[in-house]
């Protein structure tokens, strides 16, 4: 009797395998940052990096957590109680449209219009100022996007403050090594 092989059995034994695999290499610790109850929160996982502000500092600090413990975190040469740090930073996307696309952009537009310019001159030994013009209208829209990325960064919070009635780092440990 040959064995009955099929290609979607095959694939669901992979994909069993994968997931105990990766639910195996998943850190269990973590620590949300967040207000009490509703709201954006934030999760940090052991091996992941955090950027913060300690209470006697003035800088930021960015280290990679190794160990969250009940009351401080554990980095590669030292640790740091919660009550401690002040501030957290999160890195966000602070632009609508990223900055080079729109240089990148503006760029290709003054490029093409100088390039049909100096073709047209060649062609016909004069040069038409209006294609010119109709070309830099294609580019009008570079300042502005330019000027709402610079607005919106400005409205992004990208700094949470941490005191007992705002934004709070809380642990959670799920297993003890």
């Amino acid at each position: 009797m040959t064995p009955n092989y099929s290609l979607p059995r095959f694939i669901g034994i992979i994909a069993l395998i994968g997931l105990f695999i990766s639910a195996k290499a998943q850190p269990i610790n973590f620590m949300i940052l967040g207000k009490q109850g509703n709201g954006k929160k934030y999760t940090f996982y052991e091996g992941q990096e955090i950027t913060y502000k300690l209470k006697t500092d003035v800088g930021y600090f960015t280290d990679k957590i190794l160990k969250l413990k009940d009351s401080a975190i554990e980095f590669a040469t030292y640790t740091v109680a919660y009550a401690d740090i002040e501030k957290v930073r999160i890195d966000k996307k602070r632009y609508l449209i990223p900055n080079k696309a729109v240089w990148v952009y503006g760029g290709n537009i003054l490029a093409a219009s100088a390039v049909l310019e100096l073709a047209y001159l060649i062609n016909t030994g004069s040069g038409i100022y209006n294609l010119g013009t109709q070309m830099l209208y294609l580019a009008a829209p570079v300042p502005l996007v330019l000027l709402a990325n610079w607005v919106y960064g400005k409205f992004v919070k990208t700094e949470y403050t941490l005191s007992a009635d705002e934004y709070q780092l809380r642990p959670v440990i799920l297993r003890k090594d």
